[in-house]
């Protein structure tokens, strides 16, 4: 089985890693020295290729992305007195002067750290920046730089708030959601009569997100937005979703269908990034919805929504930092709401009197256990009230409006529920709680972990039994930006430590050996990767197992 085959059956494995990393100039020491074991075959690193094509725009006139052509693990970025390493062709460089050139080289870097020659840009700020429609947003927008970023009469936090800090940004922070969470905006998003370009109503969001992490910029009609986090879209949903890959828009199957055609943009990559800003917005026409990244159209759905208002919610899974928000439409204050949790099962325990004092309206919403069929009734303090659906089916929610004069009210259902709220709905101006802490957060460090896989030339299955004919491949798939080395063990045995450093640290890389399955008695052999940082920094590793049978 030639290596191409083998590469498609590890496939599942291959990491699309996206981090950057802040150098001084000068080289890491080498402190590491090459060993291979003579049992093994090390399959060279490819040689780095020079990048082409760049291209430049600014988010603003002290700013520079860059973004270029190229199949590299990972890239070098020098401007000034500055580095950075990536592992996405793009960057964003901050702090710049506006009318100043700037000029960058940018070098691919190979697993084992060795650079090709620079492509060369030169740029000044000014020139490239635009604001990709910013200026038909209702004002103000909002910036995610401060400790009042997510002040509670704009913001509902849905998830844990312990994971919401500030990290740096340029001379500033930005917002770091460092778990999987959730934002709604108490901004609703009415629609209004067509602009110039057709568009009834836009949100915009500014943001970044590390790998194997993903944004949902979610547009909820009455009554989905007071549901908790949904999943797919629903009842009239427009979901707006962002991972490394890409961007992708989707619709709830049900609306309409129109016979629209929307051309895409020929943006080369549309996903998110983890160091470099992107400008997503999605745009509500009578007969389409689109999205848009950094102003090139890189999505969109021919239907009509059947809704004039909708709620915006963010929901981030792993990590992102967020830079701006922005609502275009029918100016609307911002309807400040909170949420009291109540119990699971039918006696869902009382509401604190205290917490409805400076509400104006109240509703009761009901994740229904899967088992319980029928309508869904609520006794209320003693008042009889019949739910409604929000025809939601994982989990399927309902909901009551319910009065605010009961005290203390006792709230029973006649079916098993998995997780009740009272949604609260406060005067405009009021501030339902306090504002979220919002600590100080360095640069999220990558999060994906190094992987190893064995895999038989063979192909054979099951993947992880292999006859003692033939050869194994292992390979090595390291995340962690800025490493020194890796070193490669099966059953305690060392094999390879191989140095990654050559003109510089690497951002990641795919490493691989070949070994001999006749080397290896019949059972069960553990593989170890081993990735060590610079500075005798704590090392990093993982494991996988094989079994080599019997019999051939």
């Amino acid at each position: 089985m030639d290596r191409r085959k083998i590469a498609a059956v590890a496939g599942g494995l291959v990491l699309v890693t996206a981090t950057a990393v802040v150098l001084r100039l000068e080289s890491t020491p080498q402190g590491l020295q090459k060993f291979v074991d003579p049992s093994v075959e090390l399959v060279a690193a490819p040689e780095p290729e020079k990048p082409v094509n760049a291209r430049t725009s600014a988010l603003e006139p002290d700013t520079l992305q860059l973004a270029w052509a190229g199949n590299s693990d990972a890239y070098e970025v020098r401007w000034g007195d500055h580095s950075q390493l990536v592992s996405a062709a793009e960057a964003e460089l901050t702090g710049l002067v506006p009318d100043q050139s700037v000029d960058v080289e940018i070098r691919s870097v190979n697993p084992v750290g060795k650079r090709s020659d620079p492509l060369v840009v030169d740029a000044v700020p000014r020139q490239v920046h635009a604001d990709h429609g910013s200026g038909k947003l209702n004002q103000p927008i909002d910036r995610f730089d401060g400790p009042e970023s997510l002040d509670p009469r704009q913001w509902r936090v849905l998830g844990d708030p312990a994971c919401l800090g500030l990290r740096p940004f340029g001379a500033g922070k930005r917002l770091d959601v460092s778990c999987s969470t959730s934002l709604q905006s108490n901004r609703p998003l009415r629609l209004a009569v067509p602009d110039d370009e057709g568009v009834v109503g836009r949100v915009m969001l500014t943001a970044a997100g590390g790998d194997e992490s993903s944004i949902k910029l979610q547009l909820l009609p009455e009554p989905l937005h007071d549901a908790m986090p949904l999943v797919d879209p629903v009842q009239g949903m427009v979901q707006l979703e962002l991972t490394s890959q890409g961007t992708r828009l989707r619709a709830d199957p049900i609306l309409p269908l129109t016979e629209k055609l929307i051309p895409l943009g020929d943006s080369p990559a549309t996903g998110l990034a983890p160091e470099a800003r992107h400008r997503w917005e999605v745009r509500i026409l009578k007969d389409a919805v689109i999205a848009l990244r950094d102003g090139v159209v890189v999505a969109a759905e021919a239907v009509t929504v059947p809704w004039t208002v909708a709620r915006p919610r963010i929901l981030v899974d792993k990590q992102a930092m967020l830079d701006s928000f922005g609502i275009g439409g029918v100016p609307e204050r911002e309807i400040p709401a909170s949420r009291v949790g109540l119990g699971e099962g039918t006696d869902l325990g009382k509401v604190p009197s205290q917490q409805l004092d400076d509400a104006v309206a109240a509703r009761l919403v009901l994740a229904v256990a899967p088992e319980a069929k029928g309508p869904v009734t609520v006794d209320y303090g003693g008042l009889p009230l019949t739910t409604k659906e929000m025809n939601t089916v994982d989990p399927r929610y309902v909901y009551v409006d319910v009065p605010l004069n009961r005290r203390e009210p006792a709230v029973r259902t006649n079916v098993p529920i998995l997780m009740s709220s009272l949604i609260l709905t406060h005067k405009p101006g009021a501030r339902p709680g306090p504002l979220p802490r919002l600590s100080d957060h360095q640069p999220a460090a990558n999060s994906v972990p190094p992987k190893v896989k064995a895999v038989h030339d063979s192909g054979i299955e099951p993947a992880t039994q292999f006859p003692r004919t033939g050869r194994v491949l292992i390979t090595a798939e390291v995340a962690n930006g800025n490493h020194e080395g890796i070193e490669l063990e099966i059953d305690g045995k060392r094999l390879l430590t191989l140095p990654t450093t050559e003109d510089g640290p690497a951002a990641r890389g795919r490493h691989e050996i070949w070994v001999k399955t006749t080397d290896y008695s019949p059972g069960g052999h553990r593989v170890k990767l081993t990735v060590l940082p610079p500075d005798h920094g704590e090392p990093v590793t993982t494991e996988t197992v094989f079994e080599v049978r019997e019999t051939s």
